[in-house]
């Protein structure tokens, strides 16, 4: 997932809107509730986006400690692609599912 996030921060805006009507159209249900299953995990307070301090967490979780702040904070800012401060379902399918 992290690969993928990296991946999607480099798309430009037509492109993250073509992936989403993708997504959304033609991802496989199993696939697609993987994602959901781990979107569920990280949003700890259950308000249906996932904040900074959420996926933080969740990388470090994985990651552990092989992982820089400075990367992961571009990555996460460019992925709120409409600037609330968080990250909403949409925002995290369409940069975490691989695109291939």
């Amino acid at each position: 997932i992290f690969k993928n996030f990296q991946k999607f921060v480099e798309k430009d805006k037509l492109q993250q809107a073509t992936l989403n009507y993708i997504i959304h159209n033609f991802t496989e249900t199993k696939e697609y509730q993987k994602l959901k299953d781990i979107f569920r995990a990280l949003d700890e307070n259950g308000d249906g986006s996932l904040s900074k301090k959420e996926l933080l967490k969740g990388f470090k979780e994985a990651l552990g400690n092989h992982i820089r702040f400075d990367e992961i904070n571009n990555i996460l800012d460019s992925l709120d692609m409409d600037r609330n401060g968080k990250i909403t379902y949409e925002e995290f399918v369409s940069s975490v599912i691989d695109s291939k």
